[in-house]
């Protein structure tokens, strides 16, 4: 979940940052992305204390938990990729 909420922050900061000429990007859509970025970083820490207070490591996961890959990994980079090529798009325009 971590690598998710990275993600998540990733893309709301991108939006912050060129979203801005886009259709509807508005003020309500600027307090959106902050609260992603500001709700989604507590939740990063918050998951990080966890998994230090019980000892879990970076190299434990899902697909080794599991023993299948799932589509989590490779469809992350996808959907930043998509995500980010829509709001170029809509910054041109």
């Amino acid at each position: 979940m971590i690598p998710h909420h990275i993600n998540a922050v990733n893309m709301a900061k991108i939006l912050m940052k060129l979203g801005g000429s886009a259709v509807g990007f508005d003020e309500t859509t600027q307090r959106l992305m902050c609260n992603i970025v500001n709700t989604q970083n507590q939740q990063i820490q918050a998951m990080e204390a966890w998994r230090d207070d019980y000892s879990y490591t970076d190299a434990l996961t899902c697909s080794q938990v599991s023993g299948a890959r799932g589509a989590g990994a490779g469809s992350a980079w996808l959907t930043l990729l998509a995500v980010s090529t829509a709001m170029l798009a809509a910054v041109a325009f």
